[in-house]
């Protein structure tokens, strides 16, 4: 699997930095926010994660209302939280996602619509550690297909007017012997 995302990794910034010249489209920029749940089975638990993503996007095929989007929503997050009995968790993660979406309504900054939804799917890695500071500890990944859908909302005035920002979950089954179970809530805002 490592040697995959060696080369996965690579094709897609080359796709984020050269759609121009690959894809004739311009390249959509959001960053946002993922909070998710992994369901756990060799520990017993459903570990709350988050991170930051950026989310490099392009519009592969546009029609009157509606278009179809390829992207890679990146994330990484790390934190360290405080329990009650003064035990000390760490989180650490990331994602690496390619997802191709439907999106009706909303589909590109030039639309006058002011809402729009979409839906999709793509394959996901998923890197999860988690480490309660004296009874257990949890380090592992998951990888399979990744559902997504959600919401398109356009700001008209003030600070990210003319944006498309979005609301979305997903959920990911892993295909990998624990078969680790993640659903999300991601933020999104257009730059």
């Amino acid at each position: 699997m490592a040697f995959k995302l060696k080369i996965l990794i690579p094709i897609i910034f080359a796709l984020a930095f050269y759609t121009n010249q690959i894809f004739g489209q311009k390249l959509i920029n959001n960053v946002g926010v993922n909070f998710f749940g992994v369901n756990i089975p060799p520990i017993n638990r459903t570990i709350l994660q988050y991170s930051l993503s950026y989310f490099p996007q392009i519009n592969i095929k546009e029609f009157n209302n509606s278009s179809i989007t390829i992207g890679s929503p990146l994330g990484i997050g790390v934190y360290i939280e405080r329990g009650g009995d003064f035990d000390i968790f760490t989180h650490f993660n990331y994602e690496i996602p390619l997802v191709l979406d439907y999106n009706i309504g909303l589909t590109s900054k030039e639309s006058l619509k002011k809402i729009g939804c979409y839906f999709g799917f793509g394959f996901s890695y998923n890197h999860y550690s988690f480490k309660e500071e004296t009874t257990y500890s949890f380090t592992g990944a998951s990888y399979g297909l990744l559902y997504r859908a959600g919401i398109k909302l356009k700001k008209q005035k003030g600070f990210f007017s003319n944006h498309i920002n979005s609301i979305g979950l997903y959920y990911l089954e892993g295909m990998e012997l624990n078969k680790l179970k993640t659903v999300g809530l991601s933020f999104f805002l257009g730059l």
